[in-house]
């Protein structure tokens, strides 16, 4: 059981709804710590019960919601695959240094779209610098996201 199906009234038990599928920050929950924070990030499907993340919201997490508020635009995005893996002994790298997370193609226009998700205390490297830089200059929008609210006044829809 939910603890809201229980009347609690305790403030970590209180998540807000947000528009566009952001997660809404609510009390600081006492066993986690002074500086910890309930998130809300979405929906169980098996349960139907919000899903919370207790601590620092995650990048992949902002990743997701801000790809939710893309596609509910209908703008035509995706996140960016990079990494290595190891093959016989040796590893193999996917993608190139400094790519955005999120790629995207802006309608009607076609521009094309690159946003590098950072948390709110996360740095870009010089590759990430050189590659949003090189969007801009080809004629692309390209910027720094640390929220979903952030893209929608960068893309300009609020």
């Amino acid at each position: 059981m939910w603890p809201s199906d229980r009347g609690s009234s305790r403030a970590s038990d209180a998540l807000t709804r947000v528009p566009g599928g952001d997660t809404a920050p609510c009390a600081p929950d006492r066993r986690a710590g002074p500086k910890a924070t309930l998130y809300k990030t979405g929906t169980n499907t098996r349960t139907g019960r919000p899903s919370v993340l207790v601590g620092k919201r995650r990048e992949k997490d902002i990743q997701a919601a801000i790809l939710s508020l893309l596609h509910a635009r209908g703008v035509l995005a995706w996140k960016t695959g990079a990494g290595a893996f190891r093959v016989d002994g040796r590893y193999v790298k996917m993608g190139h240094k400094g790519v955005a997370d999120i790629i995207g193609v802006l309608p009607p226009s076609g521009r094309a779209l690159a946003i590098e998700v950072k948390t709110p205390d996360g740095k870009l490297t010089r590759h990430q610098t050189a590659f949003l830089a090189g969007v801009m200059v080809a004629g692309g929008v390209a910027f720094v996201a640390h929220s979903v609210d952030q893209v929608a006044k960068e893309l300009g829809w609020t």
